[in-house]
C-alpha cells in the first residue's frame, strides 16, 4: 500500500508539471492566425477513465478538411470542447484541464502528387466551466483531406 501511495504521488507531482507547462505552451500558441473550424459533426468513440483526481478523456473528431495547395500546407485550427459519454462537453467542476495530445486519424489523397497531414500544435484552455482544445492542423496537396483526428485530455482535481 505504501508503495502504492508513493507512485501515485510521483504521478500527481508530474501531471502538475504538465499543468504548469501546458500554461506556458498556452500563452506562447494562442496568437495564431489561422481560420477556425470546428468539427464535422459529433465527437464519436468516446472514452471516460477516472482513476482517482485524475480522469483521462479520449475521442475521435469528425473533420472534413481539404489541402488547397499543391505547394504548401493549408492550416487551420479546429476548436472543440472535450466531450462527457453523452457528447455534451464535460464540466469541469474543480477539475484543471492539465494535459492533451491530438494526431491525425482518418486521412485520405486521390492521386499520385505528393500530399501530407500533420498537426503543429495543439493546446487545452478552461473556458468557463469546460476544457476547450485548440489544434492546428494542416494538409498538403488540394487532393489530400484530413476526415479525422483523435484526441486524450487528461484532467486533474486538486
Amino acid at each position: 500500500m505504501e508503495k502504492a501511495m508513493k507512485a501515485i504521488s510521483e504521478i500527481l507531482s508530474i501531471l502538475e508539471t504538465i499543468v504548469v507547462y501546458q500554461r506556458i505552451d498556452v500563452t506562447m500558441t494562442q496568437s495564431s492566425t489561422s481560420p477556425v473550424i470546428q468539427p464535422h459533426g459529433p465527437i464519436t468513440f468516446v472514452q471516460k477513465t477516472t482513476v482517482g483526481n485524475i480522469t483521462t478523456i479520449t475521442g475521435s473528431v469528425p473533420l472534413f478538411f481539404n489541402g488547397q495547395s499543391d505547394s504548401d500546407f493549408t492550416r487551420v485550427r479546429l476548436q472543440f470542447f472535450v466531450p462527457d459519454d453523452n457528447g455534451n462537453p464535460f464540466p469541469l467542476n474543480g477539475a484543471v484541464p492539465a494535459s492533451v495530445v491530438v494526431f491525425p486519424a482518418t486521412v485520405s489523397a486521390l492521386g499520385e502528387q505528393n500530399f501530407g497531414w500533420g498537426v503543429d500544435d495543439f493546446f487545452i484552455v478552461q473556458l468557463e466551466n469546460f476544457g476547450q482544445v485548440n489544434a492546428d492542423i494542416a494538409v498538403f496537396g488540394q487532393k489530400a483531406n484530413l476526415l479525422r483526428v483523435g484526441f486524450q485530455a487528461i484532467f486533474i482535481r486538486p
